[in-house]
């Protein structure tokens, strides 16, 4: 018995060490080409929570993504999170318990708790049958108050049951708390009237007041325990005991930021548009103390006051009103830091959570012991904006010295043959010199010791310096895979991102009073990035340029800077607000691809000012689309700057039909093959029109999608798909000769995924290019397909290569977190139902509605994405690979080989082993030459 039991020991030790093992799928190749960074979006609300165990705490986070989640208060790490209900107004606020975190979520009809230590849910409980606008929460002693819309609930945290429940008069409350006493006090405001509602703890009204003659009440605030609150507007705020119906004060205030009390009792902070000031409120009676002019955000911490300005920190004492400490802030990006929240305080250090206006969140320690600016420790940051991207870029990145050598050697245009020798001497010296150096670092790395990376380590300790950790030097590599990830937000800044790690190099500003631009058909924001001049002109600094609207002055903005460096070079505002942005066809003397900037009422600005332009690039045409429906051409002359209609045509769209998508091709697209190889040894040439548009319509009243083909050079109709029992949920993506898209099916309750394939024929029409103007007796040939899709899907793109020769693969982001990958020949309109033997010769596949779903073919593998926006793919180096860059409220980044790497070694591939068979089969000829020479020689002796 005891050897059968010691015998199944040891079998379950056994298994259980192989499990481990299961962690390692894709351990080969995870994080060595691919990173991904969770996001949590802006904060809306944030609460300190000090009760777990640990250093510091933990910051519970409720953000306008409606993500609840808790962030490490020491390494700024997000520890759990929970993405809610996707509309806009459903998450209110959340309120914290000993051992809860509780949130209202769908408009007040759930409530819902989390245990505060790992995130897990502990109940969800159902409160109202309707959504509600005023959602307002508080807790005290294991009971939960919840006040959604008018209706006032008593709830046990520990498991979500109601107590009890009141219903209270119609009004817009803004305030709840709970008292000393155990009561409930509720302040709200209605017009000129603000109303103030005690609650007993059992449930009965015990006593209300109202205070008229106010105006321009928009927040209320609690301020004690007393039931002392504060509310304000605009230009006034009021102090309200609401447990008396005579005690209230005014004191006139400027745009009121926030309130909050300090330990003097009767005396608050208020943050106003132009400073902070302390008042004291005593006897109706509102005095200032102090006020402290030029502050951003305030906070208060024990017996001190922080204050922040432009661009430093300054810490008061607020009962004398003396500076304590002054020091600048170092943080990336100009923009200013809408609230301060305090984290800890010892004696002589503050740790403070600074929260800017562009959603970057950073944690600094400050040393008040020490009156050194230095001595403003930053400890980490969050850049919580990437989760509302908008537009994304992928440069490369410079070229190296030894390319830029090079370059500069072959194109001297004068010069005598001295000078060119001596220049390629100090070519081939410079190639050396780093090759040498490259070899060292290789060894290094490889026998790696004592915090020794590099060469450059090396050389420091030599010098008698400390050996730093060396990073890559930031310039083009071999095959051109790094890059560097511009990209834009909607929350005004733009980012700088390598592409290696996903660090953050540098943030740009647009501006304060930055406002993107609106579509004016699907009404989507959207903020515009160009890149007028990459790096492969050495001589000339990169250039790229973001168009944004003034929210003040509602005036065009374009904003250019170095996106290698985030440096803005020169604003450009505009007469009228920006309606869109394009890049002109034809680069300058200076390799500058202009744009054209057309305002709201058409007037054309083009940057940088040119006085002549290649007859080629003077014909311009512009398609423009309407919500109503109405479809117009123009063309643009650049020297005039004037837009001259050319066509006209009309959707004549419906009450209930609406324009949903457009999608044009990428114009920096390449297509390897002009035609499809039949079986039957023939050609099926493609329609390659560049200026073909597709314009989607969705009949919302009869539930009809309709998919318009139109050429914007002329207005043609080239061809038009509906598709009946079909909803929103809808993508597109437009390439070569194809379009998919993808669109929910009402009658089967599924998402189809449609494709059509457009075709010459047998004979090419246009040869060499294409030209719009040029008459075509007949229309392209239109081949369509559907399938079944059986997943959701948020965001569609295909693949990109240098060359167009790599099979293109769909890349489909699916709700739950995948990045699916689907080849095109699944995917493809000419899949036949019955197969013929020349089908079978053209390899394709026989047609199937479904769409298969493989786990291996989901490239991101565990890493989830989020809440997809959008995917931009880009090619590099290699004709085999696509850069795939993904966005939303989590980023990822990774490489696809849609048809394998036929270009390259796999990082498998046995160098030594190829090396040393090379080494004996060289060394092995030389012998066996040598033995034949001397047997010859024998022979002719014999």
């Amino acid at each position: 018995m005891m050897t059968t039991t010691f015998r199944t020991w040891l079998q379950l030790l056994v298994l259980l060490s192989f499990t481990g093992t299961a962690l390692g799928l894709f351990a080969d190749q995870a994080g060595k080409f691919d990173w991904s960074r969770k996001l949590i979006g802006c904060p809306k609300q944030i609460i300190l929570d000090k009760s777990i165990s640990g250093n510091g705490g933990q910051l519970l986070v409720l953000s306008e993504e409606n993500v609840v989640g808790s962030i490490d208060v020491n390494s700024g790490d997000i520890k759990w999170r929970h993405f809610q209900e996707s509309q806009a107004d459903l998450t209110s606020s959340i309120v914290t318990t000993e051992r809860f975190v509780i949130a209202a979520v769908a408009g007040g009809k759930l409530l819902r708790a989390w245990d505060k230590t790992n995130g897990l849910m502990k109940w969800e409980v159902p409160l109202s049958a309707t959504s509600a606008i005023s959602i307002l929460m508080a807790e005290n002693n294991g009971h939960f108050f919840t006040l959604v819309g008018n209706t006032l609930f008593n709830i046990a945290a520990a498991n979500g049951k109601t107590i009890w429940k009141l219903n209270l008069e119609k009004t817009s409350w803004l305030s709840m708390a709970v008292l000393e006493n155990g009561s409930i006090g509720l302040v709200g405001a209605e017009a000129d009237v603000i109303s103030a509602v005690i609650i007993s703890p059992s449930g009965s009204i015990e006593s209300t007041h109202k205070y008229s003659n106010v105006s321009d009440v928009s927040s209320c605030i609690n301020l004690n325990k007393n039931g002392f609150f504060a509310c304000y507007g605009s230009e006034t705020a009021y102090f309200v005991d609401a447990s008396n119906a005579e005690a209230i004060s005014s004191y006139p205030v400027r745009n009121v930021k926030a309130i909050a009390p300090v330990l003097q009792e009767g005396h608050y902070a208020i943050q106003e548009a132009d400073g902070t000031s302390i008042v004291q409120v005593a006897n109706g009676i509102v005095e200032q103390r102090n006020h402290f002019a030029g502050v951003q955000a305030s906070a208060v911490i024990e017996n001190n006051l922080i204050t922040l300005t432009t661009e430093a920190v300054f810490v008061y004492d607020i009962k004398s009103g003396s500076q304590v400490f002054g020091g600048p802030v170092k943080r990336l990006g100009s923009s200013l830091i809408s609230r301060v929240l305090p984290l800890s305080s010892t004696s002589g250090a503050l740790s403070v959570l600074l929260v800017g206006e562009d959603c970057q969140m950073g944690a600094v320690n400050i040393k008040l012991a020490s009156k050194k600016p230095t001595e403003i420790i930053p400890e980490w940051t969050r850049h919580e904006a990437l989760a509302y991207i908008s537009s994304v870029e992928m440069v490369d990145l410079p070229l190296s010295k030894a390319e830029v050598d090079i370059e500069a050697e072959f194109s001297m245009s004068n010069g005598n043959a001295w000078h060119a020798f001596t220049q390629r001497l100090k070519s081939q010296l410079d190639q050396v010199c780093r090759t040498v150096i490259e070899f060292f670092n290789e060894l290094i790395t490889i026998v790696s010791f004592n915090n020794i990376n590099s060469f450059s380590d090396v050389l420091a300790i030599l010098k008698g310096k400390n050996a730093v950790h060396s990073s890559q030097p930031f310039e083009r590599d071999y095959f051109n895979m790094k890059k560097l990830i511009v990209a834009t937000t909607l929350k005004g800044a733009a980012y700088g991102i390598d592409s290696t790690d996903g660090s953050v190099r540098w943030v740009l500003t647009v501006g304060n009073d930055f406002e993107p631009l609106a579509s004016s058909v699907t009404g989507e924001e959207r903020v515009p990035l160009l890149i007028q001049r990459g790096t492969s002109h050495y001589k000339f600094p990169s250039q790229a340029v973001v168009a944004t609207n003034s929210a003040v002055t509602k005036r065009g903005c374009l904003t250019v800077f170095n996106p290698m460096t985030g440096v803005i070079t020169t604003r450009i505002y505009l007469q009228n607000p920006l309606r869109r942005v394009e890049l002109l066809p034809y680069h300058t003397e200076e390799m500058l691809q202009p744009l054209a900037a057309i305002e709201t009422n058409m007037n054309v600005t083009v940057f940088p000012f040119v006085s002549s332009v290649p007859d080629s690039a003077n014909h311009i045409h512009m398609m423009w689309v309407e919500n109503d429906g109405r479809i117009y051409g123009t063309h643009l002359d650049v020297l005039s700057r004037k837009l001259t209609p050319t066509w006209q045509s009309d959707l004549s769209l419906s009450e209930g039909q609406k324009i949903i998508a457009i999608a044009g091709k990428p114009p920096h697209q390449k297509v390897h093959s002009q035609g499809r190889v039949l079986g039957d040894r023939s050609v099926l040439y493609k329609y390659v029109n560049p200026n073909l548009v597709a314009v989607a319509v969705l009949d919302s009243t009869h539930s009809i999608l309709s998919i318009s083909l139109i050429d914007a050079v002329t207005g043609q109709l080239i061809y038009i798909s509906r598709h009946a029992k079909a909803s929103g949920l809808f993508n597109m993506v437009h390439c070569e000769n194809w379009l998919t898209y993808t669109f929910w099916n009402e009658r089967a309750r599924r998402m189809d995924l449609g494709v059509m394939e457009l075709f010459d024929g047998p004979k090419q029409c246009d040869s060499e290019r294409f030209n719009s103007l040029t008459p075509r007796k007949d229309l392209p040939i239109v081949t369509e397909k559907a399938y079944v899709f059986p997943l959701g899907v948020s965001a569609m793109a295909v693949t990109d290569t240098e060359k167009g020769l790599t099979t293109r693969n769909l890349l489909i982001a699916i709700p739950f977190g995948g990045l699916f990958e689907v080849s095109r020949r699944i995917v493809d309109a000419r899949r036949p139902v019955e197969m013929t033997p020349e089908m079978r010769e053209e390899m394709l596949i026989p047609y199937m509605p479904e769409i298969p779903i493989a786990t291996e073919d989901m490239i991101n593998y565990n890493q989830s994405v989020h809440n997809v926006r959008g995917i931009k793919t880009v090619a590099s180096g290699l004709e085999s690979t696509s850069l795939v860059f993904v966005y939303g409220s989590d980023l990822f980044y990774t490489k696809t080989t849609p048809s394998g790497t036929f270009d390259i070694l796999k990082d498998d591939f046995d160098h030594f082993f190829i090396g040393g068979v090379l080494a004996v089969s060289v060394v092995g000829g030389i012998v066996l030459r040598w033995l034949a020479r001397v047997r010859n020689l024998r022979q002719s002796w014999a």
